[in-house]
């Protein structure tokens, strides 16, 4: 073995613990002499962690690139994989022909007894289009030298499946992309799949690892199962053929996929299993170690047509007693029950090769058919709730030709991927029949499924022709349709969840991850839809979802600039406050919603915006006058509550402001009010006075943080204060209402944003100084 072809590779578990540590912390420490730890310091992108009394040691926070390969390591390390590389300079060293030598830097190595996995991490900040064509290329180019020197590593003898995976963070993979990744076998694991074997793997710890390789490795041979045959009855239950038999544990294991609900399949659907439970697991490993056994069968579909060698045959039973060849390909074999009895062995490396279990299998099962058994299977059951049996049999009208039926069966499959995908921002946010909540999971089935059909994204329903009409996000068949609004619908609400994540994780308390919210946004994408078609001429149905994502994005920009620069309550009053309960709730939230976008988009919204937005106008005139004189005294407040902390009580005014004429007008204009009731002079100096103030070159340090403030679409400056020239002119309007000047839509919203903002910023200086 030449250890120094793959290098470093950690093999030892103390190494492992002290890798997988590092990895977790979201910071790159080292420790340094005093000076050379001032230097990095000084030159910026390392701040101090602890100073010790030789030395000291300093952190950064990791980049992005680097916080993605961790994530997929921390990933096969969950998995069990039993050798993994070490740091990030782990290289593979290879031959290229001609006896070229070369050396290959590798993200993420990692080994099991059977497979390897070599991948590339890529990532971006923030969600985008980014070519990885040249990635794809060099990376298939350097296979075949790769695999020569790990089987040179390893020794002849060992034969491995190689999973080739580039693994991306807000990246949008484009279409050519995916087929070129295709074509040259290598995997494609986007955050989606990451997150979702990141929660596969904290429920099944290394029993996932088999889940994991049946997704990746889907009808590949297995090796070591080549010609494995095992007696068996073939016979005929309900017209369907099923094989009888007993086989191990390791066997089964190898070509076993659970098509869970809570972590759905997409290729799988119907899913109706529950997520296998980690106790109940480690109970049963732990029966099983004492001598325990299941005399009942495990259930599985065959997903091909069995090889059967009949020995003999008793016509009378109307079965055959022969040999059964053993399915040879990963993910070949569908567990309808027993998942928890096979996964109960995961761990038992001892007890997967020479105890027994009885299997059950039929083949060529179609997935309805599986959901139809496993409800037979389980409806008398109480460990099985009835509602979701119930549940079940919505999901059973998949492609149906009752067009009303149809509709609901894709909606309500939609809402159920949505919400069991790890990857996606619904998870664990919409209630999942016969799983506990938290306050985070407010989103319910019905109300989702009621809000998709009204807003027309997955079709509609003709009354006049009674057939099922297409809608944007339709594609040539219902599971097509399924996977482009899945993905559609991810993007978008991954942005809106990003912005915010308090608010979007705050539940019932945010407002934007509600029924209403979710609701009312889903009818801003379809109202979306409408104004890009009508501008274009192009049909949306036709452009792919990476298209779609990309041209929604820019719509429900200004919603994402808005609830950034909102707090809790804030994203509260916006999402929930006059918005009434019930059917017309996402009505409501949605033209809340059509009034911040037209702020990028003045013709966007349906006809009926403009006679909600009359009655509107009224109270939030009213409320904008309010926050226009509050912001008048916040803003002076921030500035002489500074200029007290800098020069003291008795000189802030003296020092502070500098210009005469300015002090003597404060003094004239304070004279006309009554002494009892007069305030300090600062009170009495005009908005546009704060201005100069705050933009002195000597004062702006003081006052960028709070006042540095760029208005929505116009390019940063050196100092943002146009704000406060746009809130002068509004204040102007709302102090002379003589004048008759209403204010408008436009004016209005910049109150909003700017009251908001400035609250925000206010907010944050105060804890960065507490700190």
């Amino acid at each position: 073995m030449a250890e120094d072809i793959l290098y470093p590779l950690i093999t030892t578990p103390s190494s492992r613990t002290t890798e997988r540590k590092k990895r977790k912390d979201s910071y790159v420490r080292e420790t340094l002499t005093h000076s050379q730890a001032d230097a990095l310091i000084d030159k910026g992108g390392w701040e101090l962690d602890k100073k010790h009394k030789y030395k000291t040691r300093i952190k950064r926070e990791k980049s992005i690139d680097e916080e993605l390969e961790n994530r997929f390591w921390l990933l096969l390390d969950a998995l069990g994989f039993s050798e993994l590389n070490q740091g990030r300079k782990f290289q593979v060293k290879f031959v290229r022909r001609g006896n070229v030598e070369g050396v290959k830097q590798i993200d993420v190595f990692a080994k099991d007894d059977e497979t390897v996995i070599v991948a590339e991490c890529k990532a971006c900040s923030e969600l985008r289009k980014r070519s990885l064509q040249k990635d794809i290329e060099e990376f298939s180019n350097l296979k075949k030298p790769i695999a020569d020197a790990i089987r040179k590593h390893y020794g002849n003898n060992f034969k491995p499946k190689i999973i080739w995976a580039i693994v991306t963070d807000k990246i949008i993979w484009s279409t050519p992309d995916k087929d070129r990744a295709t074509g040259e076998q290598i995997a494609v694991v986007t955050e989606r799949e990451l997150r979702y074997f990141l929660e596969l793997a904290k429920h099944l710890g290394p029993a996932g690892r088999y889940q994991f390789l049946a997704h990746f490795l889907e009808g590949q041979k297995v090796p070591g199962l080549e010609n494995r045959s095992v007696p068996a009855i073939r016979g005929k239950l309900g017209g369907r053929t099923f094989y009888s038999f007993v086989t191990t544990p390791d066997r089964l294991l190898k070509i076993a996929f659970v098509n869970h609900r809570t972590l759905n399949d997409p290729k799988g659907m119907p899913t109706y299993q529950r997520l296998i439970n980690k106790k109940r697991i480690k109970d049963i490993g732990n029966f099983i170690e004492k001598g325990g056994f299941f005399p009942t069968n495990i259930i599985v579909n065959f997903r091909d047509k069995a090889r059967f060698d009949t020995i003999k045959k008793e016509d009378e039973a109307g079965i055959h007693f022969g040999l059964l060849h053993f399915p040879e390909k990963y993910k070949s074999a569908y567990v309808i029950d027993g998942q928890h009895r096979l996964y109960g062995f995961s761990g038992l490396e001892h007890h997967q090769a020479s105890d027994n279990v009885l299997v059950l299998a039929f083949e060529k099962m179609d997935f309805e058919d599986e959901a139809d058994l496993f409800v037979t299977i389980n409806h008398e059951q109480k460990s099985v709730p009835r509602t979701l049996l119930a549940d079940l049999q919505g999901e059973l009208h998949w492609d149906s030709d009752n067009p009303r039926q149809r509709l609901t069966a894709i909606a309500s499959r939609l809402v159920n991927t949505l919400g069991s995908d790890p990857s996606s921002p619904f998870h664990e946010r919409i209630v999942q029949t016969g799983l506990r909540g938290s306050r985070e999971t407010c989103l319910t089935l019905p109300q989702l499924e009621e809000a998709l059909r009204r807003s027309g994204l997955l079709g509609s329903v003709s009354q006049k022709l009674k057939a099922y009409q297409s809608g944007p996000f339709t594609g040539k068949d219902d599971y097509e349709t399924l996977d482009r609004a899945r993905n559609c619908l991810d993007d978008i609400f991954g942005l809106l969840a990003e912005a915010n994540p308090k608010a979007w994780r705050a539940g019932q308390d945010g407002g934007i991850c509600t029924n209403a919210g979710v609701g009312g946004l889903f009818f801003v994408i379809s109202e979306a839809i409408r104004d890009y078609e009508n501008d274009t001429r192009n049909e949306v149905k036709e452009l792919d979802t990476t298209e779609i994502s990309l041209f929604l994005q820019d719509y429900v920009t200004p919603i994402i600039d808005e609830i950034k620069t909102l707090d809790a309550k804030g994203v509260s009053r916006l999402f929930k406050e006059d918005v009434p309960y019930g059917s017309k709730a996402p009505q409501e939230v949605f033209l809340k919603l059509v009034r911040i976008i037209r702020r990028n988009y003045p013709e966007f919204g349906p006809p009926i915006f403009e006679t909600w937005l009359a009655e509107q106008n009224t109270e939030r005139l009213n409320e904008a006058s309010a926050k226009v004189q509050e912001l008048n005294q916040l803003v002076c407040n921030a500035i002489f509550n500074k200029f007290r902390q800098i020069y003291g009580e008795s000189q802030y005014w003296e020092r502070g402001v500098t210009n005469k004429d300015m002090k003597t007008d404060a003094y004239a204009r304070s004279q006309d009010v009554d002494p009892d009731e007069r305030g300090p002079l600062e009170e009495y100096l005009f908005f546009i006075e704060y201005r100069k103030i705050v933009e002195k070159k000597e004062n702006w340090d003081h006052f960028k943080a709070i006042f540095d403030i760029p208005l929505p679409g116009e390019k940063g400056q050196a100092k943002n204060l146009k704000w406060m020239d746009k809130i002068n002119d509004i204040r102007k309007k709302t102090t002379h209402q003589s004048t008759n000047r209403r204010l408008t839509d436009a004016e209005v919203n910049i109150v909003d944003f700017v009251h908001a903002k400035f609250i925000n910023q206010i907010s944050a200086a105060d804890h960065n100084e507490s700190e």
